[in-house]
């Protein structure tokens, strides 16, 4: 009986020691990514008055993670994803209203120098790309 109940609790501890020996690297994994890739405040904001105000079923940005210190200068995309283009007179109006709102109201690090807006239409077979410096969105800012 000691035998059995000896043998029961070692191979419950192997199966553990197992389990966290072949799985352990993803909560390693989980512990050691970088938190900031969620949405601020301001960016939900946003992005809910853009899907309001143009009627677009999903937006996104890019990059997902290291925005609030990113290494290297980068570009802030937004994705705007199923808008009827044919419904819309002028995409690059809307393109610029769009990366005027996101650089007066986001708080983004000087790294980003500026915006790409992607427009994925859902009626035409058709992508759109507008890029816009933050220099020329804002020309008071001095370069330092």
């Amino acid at each position: 009986m000691k035998k059995n109940k000896l043998l029961l609790v070692l191979s419950f501890f192997g199966l553990i020691g197992f389990i966290i020996y072949r799985y352990g690297f993803l909560l390693i994994l989980f512990l050691t990514s970088p938190k900031n890739g969620e949405l601020s405040k301001e960016e939900i904001k946003l992005f809910n008055e853009i899907k309001k105000d143009i009627n677009v079923n999903r937006i996104y940005r890019f990059p997902k993670n290291n925005i609030s210190n990113p290494s290297d200068t980068l570009t802030y995309e937004i994705h705007i994803d199923g808008l009827k283009c044919k419904e819309l007179n002028n995409l690059n109006l809307l393109a610029n209203e769009i990366a005027r709102k996101a650089n007066n109201r986001l708080d983004l690090n000087e790294k980003f120098y500026k915006y790409d807006i992607y427009i994925f239409c859902e009626d035409l077979i058709k992508n759109y790309k507008f890029t816009f410096t933050r220099k020329k969105l804002n020309p008071n800012v001095k370069k330092i």
